[in-house]
């Protein structure tokens, strides 16, 4: 801790950057991304589950409140997760706060699959656990989130990125968040246990290798001065 109270590198960026103003036009550059990210996961989902159909009765699913508030919290938390990657990557606004709700909407989303055994529990409902097709939820998660991830990333470095790390691991989260709903739209099962192992833990790790490789892939070149030529 330096004795103007900085305990990391973020800290120091974001000092030097608070005098900074968002340049004119932030408000609708960032929505415009958000907007363009929203659409390409949503047709990303429907394009997956067409491919692959609906494992499990449309009736029932949307008359299961565990689902529906399981399936409106992870589309929140990828448009949340996406604004929150671009407004890292705009200078002079605060929007180390922001990130602090993607991670209260991650745990948001822990209570709630830890939540729905617990009422399975005090009910005497059985406890499935479902590992069978389990590696395939896994993998589809991170295959569908590809394609909003490599966009999602590519909006970011258009613009300057400020902290790399967090950046990293937001691309991670609003990428599988948004795969999350169209593994969940195929999977067989809806047994609690089987989507905290194989689709929330997916998701969890994927957040940590994201902020691992952020500052690997957003990190601007440096340049290197030219060297001066040779005299004849």
């Amino acid at each position: 801790m330096t004795q103007n109270g900085l305990h990391s590198t973020d800290d120091l960026i974001a000092a030097l950057s608070a005098d900074l103003q968002p340049t004119v036009g932030w408000h609708s550059s960032i929505g415009l991304g958000v907007l363009a990210f929203v659409w390409v996961s949503v047709i990303n989902i429907m394009f997956w589950v067409q491919w692959y159909g609906m494992q499990q009765n449309v009736i029932f699913l949307i008359r299961d409140p565990w689902f529906i508030t399981e399936m409106g919290l992870a589309f929140a938390t990828f448009i949340l997760a996406a604004y929150t990657t671009l407004t890292l990557s705009t200078p002079g606004f605060n929007s180390r706060p922001l990130y602090r709700l993607n991670i209260i909407a991650v745990a948001c989303w822990a209570a709630l699959l830890l939540s729905h055994l617990v009422w399975l529990k005090l009910t005497h409902q059985p406890v499935v656990f479902e590992q069978e097709n389990g590696s395939q939820c896994a993998m589809g998660i991170l295959l569908y989130g590809l394609g909003p991830a490599a966009l999602l990333s590519y909006f970011a470095r258009r613009r300057v990125v400020l902290f790399p790390r967090l950046t990293g691991s937001a691309v991670a989260l609003a990428a599988t968040a948004s795969a999350a709903i169209g593994v969940r739209l195929c999977c067989a099962t809806s047994a609690p246990l089987h989507v905290f192992l194989w689709h929330y833990l997916p998701i969890f790790l994927t957040i940590q290798i994201g902020a691992y490789l952020g500052p690997r892939f957003f990190a601007k070149p440096t340049s290197r001065p030219a060297l001066n030529p040779r005299r004849r």
